[in-house]
This record gives C-alpha cells, sequence and structure tokens, in this order.
C-alpha cells in the first residue's frame, strides 16, 4: 500500500524526489487594474473612479488640493434669502420623522443673512442651540450643496427678546398684550365698566 502510494506522488509531482528542486525566483503576475473611489474626491462631490494598482506605486500621483486650498479657490456666490430658506426648509423638512424637536427648532424662526455668506440664526434658550450644534456640520453641509457654494458660515445666536414673545395664558396677560397693540382698549373697559380681568 505504500508502494502504491509513493508511485501515485511520483506520478502527480513535477519535480523528481530524487533532484533537490531548482530555486527560481517566482514569476510576477501583474494584479488587475481594481476601480476605487477616493474619500476626498466624493467629500468634494467630485465622485469619479479611479484606476489603481500595486505596479503603479512607483509612478508619483497628482496630489488633491486640501480643503482650504479648494475653499479658496471656488467661487463666492452671494446666497440670497429665497434660496437660503428653501435650502433650510428641506433640511428641516428631512429631519422630521427622525427627530421632531429639532425639526420645530429649525421651523420656528427665519435665517437671516448677515452679509454675503453669513447665516444668522435666533433661537429662544440654551438648549436649543445646543441641540442645533450637535447637528450644525450636517446642516452646513447640506446648505453648501443646496446653495452651491462653500463659503458658508453659521452663527447660532441666543435672543434675549423673550419677555416680549411671551404667550399669554390668563385672561390678565391677554387683556394686558391686547392693551400693549391698541391702547384704547382700555378706556372701551372703563366706558363699557366691563370687569372680565
Amino acid at each position: 500500500m505504500k508502494s502504491e502510494l509513493k508511485k501515485k506522488i511520483e506520478q502527480l509531482s513535477p519535480v523528481p524526489q530524487n533532484q533537490p528542486a531548482a530555486t527560481s525566483p517566482p514569476k510576477q503576475v501583474a494584479r488587475p487594474v481594481i476601480p476605487s473611489i477616493s474619500i476626498k474626491q466624493a467629500m468634494a462631490g467630485n465622485v469619479a473612479v479611479s484606476q489603481t494598482s500595486e505596479a503603479s506605486e512607483d509612478t508619483p500621483k497628482a496630489e488633491l488640493p486640501s480643503q482650504e486650498a479648494r475653499f479658496q479657490t471656488s467661487d463666492i456666490k452671494p446666497i440670497s434669502a429665497e434660496s437660503l430658506e428653501t435650502a433650510w426648509r428641506s433640511f428641516a423638512d428631512s429631519i422630521k420623522s427622525e427627530n421632531m424637536r429639532l425639526f420645530s427648532i429649525l421651523t420656528s424662526n427665519v435665517p437671516k443673512l448677515d452679509g454675503a455668506t453669513k447665516i444668522v440664526y435666533p433661537i429662544s434658550n440654551a438648549l436649543q442651540k445646543e441641540a442645533l450644534q450637535k447637528v450644525e456640520a450636517t446642516l452646513m453641509h447640506h446648505l453648501q450643496t443646496a446653495l452651491n457654494t462653500a463659503n458658508v458660515e453659521i452663527e447660532i445666536v441666543v435672543s434675549e427678546n423673550n419677555e416680549s414673545t411671551k404667550k399669554a395664558y390668563t385672561n390678565e396677560e391677554k387683556f394686558a398684550q391686547m392693551t400693549l397693540k391698541n391702547p384704547a382698549l382700555t378706556s372701551f373697559k372703563h366706558h363699557f365698566m366691563l370687569d372680565f380681568v
């Protein structure tokens, strides 16, 4: 049985058992070219498939421009108030199903332009500011792509005039707010001797 096994091994082996194997360098097989996507290019919006292979590592590659250089060379496009409101609303609508609280924060006020590329968004308290700061990078990226400009800056401002926007709940508060708008109501109340307050 051992002899039959040896015969089969000798028949199958390419090098005879008596002679040592020749030490020739292994042939270098060209690896196939695998297309890949550059993450930097994808983030820049240039999703082009590049051809890479290990054999071409010796050839110098053209360096991609850094993010700062890309922003400096891009055209500064002025932002219109209408396009800003449309882009802002589209971002708010996109997160409505995921985060209703953030949706209400984004839709409670209208963003305002301060200069060509600075966006000022007023909010009413620090908790809202904290929630907006968590998604500020995503919001900025959405605005940059929607407005076709890389020069977008967002400033979140906590407004200090919360007293004027306080909601009136009681009859006295409602009457006080109405008299601020129309002072003739106090004389009307006294003339007809109304006592609903």
